[in-house]
């Protein structure tokens, strides 16, 4: 009986080493490395304004700790270069910004694993152009109760956005996937600013027909980055849809964006860090698990 046991001992000792065995053949093993992302952009990339600047990057690119690209980092343990800057063109991809930002193209490399853009806007002066010019004047001038702000302006920021703009994203995107060959590349489209009906007087000095002509510009805007992203074989993140709840004329409890009277914690018209939060997580779902 004795050596019975000793038998049935031994069996289950081996049994036992063979089942580790396996298991350390079959277990994956976890990476050493993160993956690299590179974020490229303009102010809603860079969080201009949400607190808090992101240490060592220029003072005038306004890049945030909070925006979005860092909360996708943080939460994937991506290994970030984040070089978005406030003010960028898509030129500014290739050629320096200001002091101390140098081309954002710079940050590709051969081994890069994702890229972000979400840039356009400032392209022609279409964001800075068309708030001005929509915006009522207060000190005598051209009000839209006189003259709406799409008869003075016409088609002029939807063509620029439908010729220059997206030829330029074309071009950027070619060079991203050169520069990066084996890269995701993920295109974000913009926040939505304003209410799909109505306005918000005085947070936002437009007329109800000039809200609805500048919501009509960034809608071309966002139409031509997903075009554009379709017909260069990548991605693209819509966070115009998901955000229109939580647009510049809502409470400042809610609102993912800040209006141009009245901003906290971001510049007027940007996102703010809960809106930067939820254009990370539109990024997020389409990353996926």
């Amino acid at each position: 009986m004795k050596q019975t046991s000793r038998f049935r001992t031994r069996a289950a000792v081996i049994a036992s080493i063979a089942v580790a065995i396996a298991a350390s053949v079959s277990a994956p093993q976890a990476s050493a490395t993160s993956l690299s992302y590179v974020s490229l952009g303009a102010s809603f990339a860079a969080g201009a304004g949400v607190p808090e600047r992101v240490p060592g990057s220029p003072a005038g690119c306004g890049r945030s700790t909070n925006n979005f690209a860092h909360v996708v980092a943080k939460t994937k343990d991506y290994q970030l270069t984040d070089v978005s800057c406030g003010g960028a063109q898509v030129r500014n991809l290739e050629i320096s910004q200001l002091e101390g930002q140098g081309p954002q193209f710079e940050a590709l490399r051969a081994d890069t694993d994702l890229v972000t853009l979400l840039i356009g806007y400032n392209d022609s002066f279409v964001y800075t152009g068309s708030l001005n010019s929509c915006a009522e004047q207060q000190s005598g001038g051209i009000s839209s109760e006189v003259m709406t702000c799409e008869a003075r302006n016409g088609t002029r920021f939807a063509d620029a956005i439908n010729t220059t703009t997206a030829s330029a994203i074309a071009g950027a995107l070619s060079d991203i996937k050169s520069k990066s060959p084996h890269a995701r590349v993920i295109v974000v489209g913009y926040p939505a600013i304003f209410p799909q009906r109505g306005n918000c007087r005085p947070q936002n000095p437009y007329s109800v027909a000039d809200t609805a002509y500048l919501n009509g510009i960034e809608k071309d805007l966002n139409a031509m980055l997903a075009r554009e992203a379709g017909d260069a074989g990548v991605e693209y993140v819509d966070t115009f849809t998901p955000s229109i709840p939580y647009n510049s004329c809502t409470g400042p409890a809610t609102r993912w964006i800040e209006p141009r009277t009245g901003a906290i914690g971001a510049s007027t018209q940007h996102p703010n860090a809960r809106g930067e939060n939820g254009i990370a997580q539109q990024v997020l779902a389409k990353i996926g698990p």
